[in-house]
């Protein structure tokens, strides 16, 4: 580890790609980043590397912009939704009905699935933020939901690699464009257009209110809200996909 110099920290950022071979979005970069600082601080303090170890300071963050807030239609979600097999089909509908993140849907456990009590719990060790939050169900959501419920295990069992490959081919049979952390961008859209309220809808997605009142406000009408909340599954096909 003492051999890690900036210049190997600079090339190995610089090559980071997404799975399309596009280089990663500059939140991505300074993420990275912000992971191998923390690495190496830790390093520091078991004394495997010396406490005046500072190649970091050579390794800048990169500026970043931000980016358009993109969402999926109704229309859209419904034909991703249509195609996807019962492995994907919790996944999918998670995300674009409760606005988990990727990596919150993939530490769920099908027992924090509450559906006694219409809430689906995001324990503090599972969430982003660490801090425990429920989130409510719609009606559609039991609906997507139910036909695959378990009393326990992992709501997605698999991995990154296999998530993003899925939703390639999802994206491909659908001829539905996939965007980039567009499932989370739609509920947090959608929800507030639904309740006109910032701060609720803030606690539900983890997030901060100025963070929805500035990104996600005014980006839908209530009428296409009530029309996302109102996508229910029609009839399941023997692969589990839907029709």
């Amino acid at each position: 580890i003492g051999q890690v110099e900036a210049e190997k920290i600079r090339i190995f950022l610089d090559g980071l790609t997404k799975a399309n071979g596009e280089k990663v979005s500059a939140r991505s970069y300074n993420n990275f980043r912000l992971t191998l600082i923390t690495l190496l601080e830790f390093a520091k303090k078991r004394k495997w590397l010396p406490g005046d170890w500072n190649e970091f300071d050579a390794v800048e963050k990169i500026k970043d912009n931000g980016g358009a807030i993109e969402i999926f239609t109704p229309g859209e979600i419904t034909k991703l939704l249509a195609v996807a097999s019962a492995d994907m089909v919790p996944f999918l509908a998670i995300g674009a009905f409760t606005g988990l993140r990727s990596a919150e849907i993939m530490r769920l456990d099908w027992c924090d699935v509450k559906f006694e009590t219409g809430y689906i719990v995001v324990e503090a060790a599972k969430a982003k933020t660490a801090a425990r939050r429920q989130v409510e169900m719609h009606p559609n959501l039991r609906g997507w939901l139910q036909p695959y419920a378990k009393k326990a295990g992992l709501v997605y069992p698999y991995n990154d690699d296999w998530l993003y490959k899925t939703l390639r081919s999802i994206s491909d049979e659908s001829k539905v464009p996939w965007k980039n952390n567009a499932l989370r961008h739609s509920y947090i859209s959608y929800r507030v257009a639904e309740t006109g309220d910032v701060n609720r809808t803030a606690l539900e997605a983890g997030n901060s209110a100025a963070m929805i009142f500035s990104n996600y406000r005014e980006l839908v009408t209530p009428q296409e809200a009530q029309k996302w909340f109102s996508i229910m599954p029609v009839t399941a096909k023997p692969n589990g996909a839907l029709s």
